[in-house]
């Protein structure tokens, strides 16, 4: 099942917003601008709850649904590393939350331009980094 929900999202997004977006033609501010319009279409199940958290260091937002996690996925946005944040893919951290019954950590890990390679794999590993110190162990 939630290899199905998953692959099914990454259809979607790759036809509908990925690959007439991420076009070098396309400038930065106009390709988020699309993806912030694009994501409010998708909505989380009632239910699920965003609280924002830093982990290592870097803002993120931590999904649940229901009260009792089982462990996290740490989830890496789409987005090039250029445009998208954890508020633009609520629909879909709602839903994997959902369906796994983990909390789904989305870091707000710093973007190019502004930021370039390797800042937001550094976010990236930090969040990683913030998980392991919390406890969780990987799976």
């Amino acid at each position: 099942m939630l290899q199905h929900v998953l692959e099914s999202a990454l259809r979607q997004t790759m036809n509908r917003l990925v690959r007439p977006v991420l076009n070098p033609a396309v400038p930065v501010p106009l390709q988020r601008r699309i993806v912030r319009q694009a994501y409010r279409s998708s909505t989380p199940p009632r239910g699920a709850k965003f609280e924002n958290i830093t982990i290592g260091g870097v803002p993120a937002t931590r999904t649940t649904f229901g009260n009792d996690p089982r462990g996290a996925v740490l989830y890496l946005h789409g987005g090039g590393y250029i445009i998208g944040s954890s508020s633009t893919h609520r629909g879909i951290t709602g839903h994997l939350a959902k369906t796994t019954g983990c909390a789904i950590v989305t870091p707000d890990y710093r973007l190019a331009p502004e930021f370039p390679f390797p800042a937001a794999l550094d976010d990236a590993e930090a969040c990683w980094n913030g998980l392991l110190e919390a406890g969780l162990k990987p799976d």
